[in-house]
């Protein structure tokens, strides 16, 4: 255990920002079904068009932040067990 425990130290950093990125993207994900509901409701109770608007561009922009967060999260954890594998 202690020799692969030696490489993950050298990486820690990558690990952790991965970490990070993972928690973000948790986050996020759990707001888009609110965001949903507020959504129904407001159609529920017949909100402006405007408002309604905002919540789709408010749940498109978080899907774009996701895959980025997402995509630096693989970069982040895939990219540093690459260079162990190499190490």
């Amino acid at each position: 255990m202690s020799f692969i425990l030696r490489y993950l130290r050298h990486y820690r950093r990558d690990f952790l920002l991965g970490l990070i990125c993972l928690l973000a993207t948790n986050v996020l994900a759990l707001a888009v079904p609110w965001i949903l509901k507020e959504t129904i409701e407001g159609l529920r109770r017949g909100a402006a068009p405007g408002r309604l608007a905002q919540y789709v561009l408010l749940m498109a922009c978080i899907a774009a932040i996701l895959a980025v967060i997402r995509s630096w999260s693989r970069l982040f954890v895939l990219g540093a067990s690459r260079r162990i594998v190499y190490d």
